[in-house]
């Protein structure tokens, strides 16, 4: 479905995408991290795999994309859309909702820790954080409670960015870099 719909993803960002879709199996992974230095296309294989794949394959879903915010939040998504969707797939914006199908992709925004709290709580199929090293561990492990979902079929999964340094750089590390490494060996 990516190359169908003319996105074309850099080398490593078929690991991404590969790893995506081994989350569909029974045995398959729910969390899903693509670190390293800015500007290799984190974001792009993030949003392209909720968008250009995800909604595309499953009716229905409601995920979550939440991004970190240093200029307006809509002009952010804004130049994400534009990148990766437009011209690509059919989908209808309302101020924060991308409608893809019957799927919804919610896009939100933080600044700081405090900003997640709205998002704890509600149920959603995927959630995406970039910049997940900017958060806790205590926040992640929050917004991964939200993820969970009554559709037949669907294995819900978080997927994460993630750039050296921040508040939650020692989780990350932990929880992706170094099993990572551990499983190239």
């Amino acid at each position: 479905l990516l190359l169908r719909s003319g996105y074309t993803p850099l080398q490593w960002q078929w690991k991404f995408h590969s790893a995506a879709r081994e989350a569909d199996k029974d045995n398959g992974p729910t969390e899903i991290g693509a670190g390293g230095a800015r500007g290799p296309g984190k974001s792009h294989a993030v949003f392209g795999q909720v968008t250009l794949d995800d909604c595309q394959r499953y009716d229905g879903l409601k995920c979550l994309f939440l991004r970190q915010t240093a200029v307006s939040a809509q002009e952010s998504f804004n130049d994400l859309i534009d990148k990766v969707i437009a011209k690509r797939i059919s989908y209808e914006r309302t101020l924060n909702t991308l409608k893809i199908g019957n799927s919804r992709v919610l896009l939100g925004g933080f600044s700081d820790e405090n900003d997640i709290d709205k998002y704890i709580g509600l149920e959603y199929d995927i959630i995406a954080i970039e910049e997940a090293n900017q958060l806790t561990q205590n926040k992640i492990d929050k917004l991964r409670g939200s993820l969970r979902t009554s559709k037949p079929g669907w294995r819900p999964r978080l997927y994460t960015s993630f750039n050296p340094g921040g508040r939650g750089h020692g989780y990350i590390k932990q929880h992706y870099v170094i099993p990572h490494r551990i499983k190239e060996e």
